[in-house]
């Protein structure tokens, strides 16, 4: 199980970087117990932000297109199977979140 969120911690390498994943796995881009993709970018440290902008190749305005690159990465990845949260499809805030 490959959750996408877990990946951008830049302060060290990341197994759940997608570049890092068997074919043998499952990619969420987070789960029921995650915030929202969105969210969870305006939550995440500066530097975490970054890493992630990069990684992802997003731009000036990624906040708004983080969800789409996150999805977008999953999908890509080499891992037999990819589920993807309804609320980061529809781009929507934490007040999407189904378990807090």
């Amino acid at each position: 199980m490959k959750v996408l969120q877990f990946a951008f911690d830049s302060r060290e390498e990341s197994d759940y970087l997608p570049q890092n994943y068997p074919v043998n796995c499952v990619v969420y881009t987070g789960t029921h117990d995650n915030d929202t993709s969105k969210s969870w970018f305006k939550a995440i440290s500066r530097k975490d932000r970054g890493f992630a902008k990069e990684y992802l190749n997003l731009g000036a305005k990624a906040g708004e297109k983080i969800a789409d690159a996150m999805v977008r990465s999953a999908l890509g990845s080499v891992a037999y199977l990819c589920i993807i949260p309804v609320q980061d499809y529809l781009n929507l805030d934490g007040e999407a979140r189904i378990n807090m």
